[in-house]
């Protein structure tokens, strides 16, 4: 990143929380170890590609379960990453009509903007609560290994959750900056 890139992210960023990448603790460790199980599935993932088009070009015989672990592994590499990339405010934002308010007015769209996303979290665990109800009654698992499917969906609502908290922490930390 560049010094003005840092200049403009420093502005929308609460003080300290460049620092809490850093040195994590507390409630941080929790997001730091889902981004640990995030690598995991990535390189899980990217194994198990680079494995299949081994066999598949080597030996003619691709692994069989390559497509629906791949999908797991992928999934469960996105939702593992949400929570640790909205704690530490790493997200990629677009500050076009934020960079021309005044200070007062930028901490206002920070907190509504914060609070949409609470509101989209809460709504995506409300929608998974029939899903995981459905599921529990059919005991889902994978068609070729036959792998169950409950534990991968609920990467699903627990991530979207810990994406909740994370936004109700940071809007605390922006109330709580000298204006």
């Amino acid at each position: 990143m560049t010094d003005a890139a840092d200049q403009g992210a420093s502005a929308e960023v609460p003080s300290g929380a460049a620092a809490r990448i850093g040195r994590p603790s507390g409630i941080a460790v929790v997001y730091w170890a889902l981004l640990v199980l995030a690598g995991v599935a990535l390189a899980s993932l990217a194994l198990l590609i680079s494995a299949s088009v081994v066999r598949r070009y080597l030996l003619n015989s691709p692994i069989s379960w390559t497509s629906e672990m791949s999908g797991l592994f992928f999934v469960s590499l996105f939702f593992l990453s949400i929570p640790f990339v909205t704690f530490f405010d790493r997200h990629v934002s677009v500050t076009l009509v934020t960079q021309l308010l005044n200070a007062r007015w930028k901490r206002v769209a920070a907190v509504v903007a914060n609070l949409l996303v609470v509101v989209f979290c809460l709504w995506f665990i409300w929608l998974t609560v029939p899903w995981l109800e459905f599921a529990q009654r059919v005991n889902p698992r994978t068609i070729v290994l036959r792998v169950e499917l409950i534990p991968w969906m609920l990467i699903l609502p627990v991530s979207m959750a810990l994406t909740a908290l994370a936004i109700l922490h940071k809007i605390v930390l922006i109330l709580r900056s000298p204006r």
